[in-house]
C-alpha cells in the first residue's frame, strides 16, 4: 500500500512525512538527515538498536508521482531521535538549527496533519443551536438529582463530558493527565490514575476520557500495558519515563523533553555527530 509523502516547511528546510490509514504520521529519516548534515546509514544503525524508538519502511507517492520506498520513524519517536544527537558535538554551523529541530519540529508535524484538518464542517445553525440548548437542558437536570458518582456516565452520555482536543492522538492525551495529574513530578501508577479518574467524589473526567481513548476502558492493567509500550515516547515538549515505587508498582511520570539526554546520556557514549 502507498502513502501519499507531504512536504512540510520548516524554517527553509522541508522536512518530508506521510499518513497512513490509522492516522498515525511517519517522518522521512533519509531527509531529517539531509537537513542536519547528518550520516544517514550511522543515524538508522542507531535508531534500529533503541528500543524507544519506532522504525519502518514504507512505500510512497511524491508531488512528481513517482513511488518512492523510505525509511520513515514515527511521530512520537522523533523528538526521541533528535535529542539523542548531542548539540554540543555538531558543528558550529549545524546547532543552532539542530536545537530548533529537536524543540520545535515534532510539534510543527503535528500541527500540520492534525490541527490544520479540525475545522468543524458546516451545519444548519438553528439545528445545532437547538440541539445544543437541549443537551445542556438535559446536563442541568441530570446533575441536580444524579449522585456525584454517576455523573460522568451522565455527562458521557450526553456529549458533554471533558474532552481533550479531539486532533491530539490518544497517547498525548494521556501524557497530558500525567502532568496535569502529577504537577510536581514525583510519579504515578496505574492504579492510581484510575481511582482519581473514577472516584466516587468528583471523578476526574478529563483523565478518565483520556483513559478510555488510550486503552478502550478504564482498566488499571490495560493502561499499564499501554503505558510500557510507549516508555519514552514523546509529546508536546514531555517524554514519558517511569520507575519502580516503593510499593513495588511502576509509576510513570511526565518529563520535559530537554531531560532526556541527560538523564539517558549514557547511552550515547562514544557517539560524534
Amino acid at each position: 500500500m502507498t502513502h501519499q509523502l507531504v512536504p512540510v516547511s520548516f524554517y527553509g528546510d522541508t522536512l518530508e512525512a506521510a499518513q497512513d490509514d490509522s492516522g498515525k504520521v511517519w517522518v522521512s529519516i533519509r531527509r531529517g538527515c539531509e537537513n542536519l548534515g547528518l550520516a544517514t546509514e550511522v543515524q538508522l544503525r542507531k535508531l534500529k538498536s533503541k528500543p524507544w524508538a519506532t522504525v519502518t519502511e514504507m512505500v510512497t507517492v511524491a508531488e512528481d508521482g513517482k513511488q518512492r520506498a523510505l525509511t520513515v520513524i514515527d511521530l512520537d519517536s522523533l523528538p526521541g531521535w533528535l535529542f539523542s544527537i548531542d548539540a554540543r558535538k555538531a558543528k558550529e554551523h549545524v546547532r543552532e538549527k539542530l536545537i530548533r529541530y529537536q524543540k520545535e519540529a515534532a510539534k510543527v508535524l503535528a500541527d500540520h496533519f492534525f490541527r490544520r484538518h479540525q475545522q468543524p464542517q458546516p451545519s444548519t445553525p438553528d439545528v445545532s443551536a437547538l440541539a445544543a440548548a437541549i443537551r445542556q437542558i438535559v446536563v442541568d437536570t441530570l446533575r441536580t438529582v444524579v449522585p456525584d458518582s454517576q455523573r460522568l456516565a451522565a455527562d458521557s452520555a450526553s456529549g458533554s463530558a471533558t474532552r481533550p482536543n479531539k486532533g491530539r492522538g490518544p497517547f498525548a492525551m494521556i501524557l497530558t493527565a500525567i502532568r496535569r495529574v502529577d504537577p510536581k513530578g514525583e510519579g504515578v501508577t496505574s492504579a492510581d490514575l484510575v481511582e482519581r479518574a473514577t472516584a466516587e467524589v468528583e471523578p476526574d473526567q478529563e483523565l478518565a476520557f483520556a483513559i478510555r481513548v488510550f486503552c478502550g476502558k478504564l482498566n488499571s492493567g490495560s493502561l499499564g500495558s499501554k503505558l510500557r509500550h510507549k516508555l519514552h515516547s514523546f509529546s508536546d515538549g514531555y517524554y514519558l519515563d517511569s520507575f519502580m515505587a516503593r510499593s513495588g508498582a511502576r509509576a510513570w511520570i511526565a518529563r520535559p523533553a530537554n531531560e532526556f539526554r541527560l538523564l539517558h546520556e549514557h547511552d550515547e557514549h562514544g557517539e560524534t555527530v
